[in-house]
């Protein structure tokens, strides 16, 4: 059977219509109709804390980061330290705690980041009884699905300074006491 010249023409327009339709296309001002490409989703998140104790202190940080990019991409990060400074000879002893998270879900207008950042610090004067004590925590974040939390002690036989805090979304918390 031979096919006329007319019919091949419909055959192939026909696919490539049909080809066209069910590609992901995207209409741009200038350049006309454009094939779509979809991009794979990706995400990573990452967590680092650390707690170091004594000669007169008490020290927590803990840092944490989450990136998703693309539809169904998600991440999430979480971590905490805890220190204790034992009471020693004049009886002094510091605690602190930082606890961080960061989440993050990805959407096809970009790349979404969230980060959280702690520290703390209990301190005390370790060669007396002195009310040298001293008590910080410092926290930042970013993201819609960020938060940090912390506190931080130190104590004396004659005095004693506490902090705590805690922070979400984009925002900031910074205590100080002694």
């Amino acid at each position: 059977m031979r096919r006329s010249r007319i019919q091949w023409g419909l055959m192939i327009s026909t696919s490539v219509c049909l080809s066209l339709v069910t590609a992901p296309v995207a209409l741009d001002a200038g350049k006309g109709l454009m094939m779509k490409t979809a991009s794979a989703a990706s995400a990573s998140a990452s967590s680092e804390s650390s707690a170091i104790a004594g000669n007169g202190g008490a020290t927590t940080s803990s840092n944490s980061r989450a990136t998703a990019e693309g539809t169904g991409a998600s991440a999430s990060a979480a971590g905490s330290a805890t220190a204790h400074a034992a009471p020693g000879v004049s009886g002094n002893h510091a605690d602190s705690t930082t606890a961080t998270h960061a989440g993050s879900t990805g959407n096809d207008t970009g790349t979404n980041t969230s980060t959280a950042e702690g520290s703390g610090l209990g301190a005390f004067d370790n060669d007396s009884k002195a009310s040298n004590v001293e008590a910080n925590q410092d926290l930042i974040t970013a993201g819609a699905d960020a938060s940090a939390s912390g506190s931080s002690s130190a104590n004396s036989p004659i005095d004693s300074a506490s902090v705590s805090g805690s922070t979400s979304g984009n925002g900031e918390s910074h205590q100080h006491a002694d």
